[in-house]
């Protein structure tokens, strides 16, 4: 690994490590903010804004989502891969930066928090990343993508379609495109066969 692409991926990781960190954000728990997952059912919220359970559904899934693809290329920018997917993990990793702070600030404006824990899928995911071994890392790391943004484009078209809160549908509408195009990366490169 160079020193060059050493410090571009630990300069990347504390980048995003300290926006990410608690504190860095109005919208953590810190605040007075509630989680998702605390709250009383949709019915009976004391006078807050009414979340329906499906929008609680896409919140989590969601926020896991953006963590997975922030840790997930976070960690094959620091592995040294070099090559498409290195460059598409990086463009993946500031994307889904710029996504999940959007949801921060959405749900900041409805008095919630973003869910800190990535669903158990997603976890499993991580792991199973980082026991690839290095020379098979750019093949699993977008394998794993076609299948996450795969996953990822149905969650948001479900909730662009069906949601019931107007600005988490938005939220969900306005992403689909640039989630499309994530996709349609990862199958190119995937289908040239040439990842490194």
């Amino acid at each position: 690994m160079s020193t060059l692409s050493t410090c571009s991926g630990f300069a990347i990781s504390a980048l995003l490590l300290a926006c990410l960190a608690p504190g860095a954000s109005a919208m953590d728990g810190s605040n007075g903010n509630t989680s998702v997952t605390d709250l009383p059912p949709a019915d009976d919220v004391g006078g807050s804004r009414i979340v329906a359970d499906q929008d609680l559904d896409f919140i989590d899934y969601a926020a896991s989502a953006g963590k997975y693809e922030i840790e997930s290329s976070q960690y094959v920018v620091a592995s040294g891969l070099t090559g498409d997917a290195r460059t598409f993990a990086e463009a993946m990793a500031a994307d889904h930066f710029v996504i999940t702070n959007r949801l921060k600030t959405l749900l900041g404006k409805k008095g919630l928090a973003i869910p800190e824990r990535m669903t158990f899928d997603d976890r499993v995911a991580i792991s199973r990343l980082k026991d690839t071994r290095e020379d098979q890392l750019g093949k699993a790391y977008v394998g794993a993508q076609v299948k996450a943004q795969t996953a990822e484009i149905k969650l948001y078209t479900d909730e662009a379609a069906k949601g019931v809160d107007a600005e988490l549908r938005a939220f969900a509408q306005s992403n689909l495109p640039l989630l499309q195009k994530q996709l349609e990366k990862a199958q190119l490169i995937a289908g040239g066969g040439q990842i490194q």
